[in-house]
């Protein structure tokens, strides 16, 4: 019996393919082949680890690929640092609706100076609502908004913090807490929207209260609206006097901690002081999304109290909590040359505007220096009939090239009411001593 050539139809014409064509082997392949991979959509609660990512990458989570939903700075955590990343379904949460009607209302007189990138005519709300990818001035729109988060907390809020201080081979250094305050001065939700000239962007303070050589110790800081360098004092404990802090100090190293003052919550500071910023695109990546509380406070261990960071095992600085798919705008920010970085890249969520969900920071040499793990805070709180999306929030700054990690928890967080005068040099006088 004679073997006949196989015949396929493509594009409704019969073409004649003999058994071992390259079409013939091809099909062959597809149909039989054991190495062919389907991809397959992930439950959640599934955990990708060092052992399984590389056939996890393949699938898909929220019909979005694991490959694009794992950035190569997360994937490198996951490959080197034995990180778990246990997913779950996103959840949305809608903007409080006062800070919708301000948006409404105040965004469309809303303006970047193309020169000089400052914002122009910005009362309230989010100042950038819709930011197109093709706009030459996304990137600076994203950072903006960054910039503008504090407005979300209403008139002020007071919260306790911890510090964890942690070594890749050693564990747990040092635990060091603090009490940070912040009142907005401009885009507050709550009339006035805006206290004083308008010039004045938030004033802040911060007191460290333990341990006890660090307690104390504090800073007072204004922030401008306009990129004048920001007014910090502090308190030394050592001389028992303030002392006035030069204008680069946002770009100095904080006490031990792995991150620079610039570094706080992902950007710390006035977009005019970068030399660009430039859009890279929009996408959806696993981030960390604070829905529980971090910490555990009387617990019998360091271990048991700070729930939200894995110190029981190396390299002691992974989170523990879930990871679920957030939107993102990509940026690259590029710094200025008295930077100790090179550029960074942030990842800013979409869904509440302004918090950043990732970055990497990036040394002179272009190497990945740092990885900074943010939680968005996307569990709301009630306050007068309002729900605000500052419930707590947590920062994970890794130095991979140091083997060290500084992890921030702040979770007791109380809104409240406060004027410039609750933040002041005079009001940190106060508390120090």
């Amino acid at each position: 019996m004679k073997l006949k050539p196989l015949c396929y139809r493509f594009a409704n014409s019969p073409v004649a393919c003999p058994l071992f064509s390259s079409a013939a082997i091809c099909l062959a392949l597809l149909f039989f082949s054991p190495f062919v991979v389907s991809a397959a959509e992930l439950p959640p609660g599934t955990v990708i680890n060092a052992s399984n990512i590389d056939t996890f990458k393949n699938d898909t989570f929220e019909q979005h690929p694991i490959s694009e939903l794992i950035p190569p700075s997360i994937e490198r955590l996951v490959r080197e640092f034995k990180l778990n990343v246990k997913i779950k379904h996103s959840e949305k949460y809608p903007l409080d609706s006062s800070l919708v009607s301000l948006t409404k209302k105040y965004s469309p007189s809303v303006r970047l100076n193309e020169k000089t990138k400052q914002i122009e005519n910005y009362v309230a709300g989010i100042a950038f609502p819709d930011i197109r990818s093709d706009d030459p001035n996304a990137g600076y729109k994203v950072m903006w908004n960054n910039f503008l988060l504090y407005s979300l907390i209403n008139n002020g809020e007071i919260v306790n913090s911890s510090l964890l201080l942690i070594d890749q081979k050693k564990g747990l250094e040092q635990v060091q807490s603090f009490k940070f305050s912040v009142v907005p001065m401009v885009g507050r939700v709550d009339e006035p929207h805006v206290i004083g000239k308008g010039d004045i962007a938030k004033r802040e303070l911060l007191v460290f209260t333990e341990p006890y050589d660090l307690r104390g110790l504090g800073t007072f800081t204004i922030r401008y609206m306009d990129g004048r360098p920001d007014e910090t004092s502090a308190y030394l404990k050592s001389v028992r006097r303030i002392r006035r802090l030069t204008g680069g100090a946002w770009m100095d190293p904080v006490g031990g901690a792995d991150y620079l003052y610039d570094d706080i919550n992902g950007f710390n500071a006035h977009p005019s002081w970068y030399k660009d910023f430039r859009y890279i695109k929009r996408k959806w990546i696993l981030g960390l999304v604070l829905r529980t509380p971090p910490r555990v406070k009387g617990a019998a261990t360091l271990a048991d109290e700070f729930t939200g960071v894995d110190l029981k095992n190396p390299p002691y600085w992974n989170p523990t909590m879930d990871w679920e798919p957030v939107e993102v705008d990509v940026v690259e920010a590029i710094t200025p040359p008295e930077h100790p970085y090179s550029k960074k890249i942030y990842y800013i969520s979409v869904g509440i505007p302004g918090f950043a969900t990732m970055a990497e920071f990036y040394n002179k040499k272009g190497t990945l220096w740092k990885i900074d793990l943010l939680g968005s805070r996307a569990k709301f709180v009630d306050t007068k009939g309002r729900k605000i999306p500052a419930a707590g929030y947590m920062n994970y700054v890794i130095d991979i090239l140091r083997g060290h990690a500084s992890v921030t928890f702040g979770w007791d967080v109380t809104h409240i009411d406060l004027k410039p005068e609750d933040v002041s040099i005079d009001k940190l006088l106060e508390v120090v001593k």
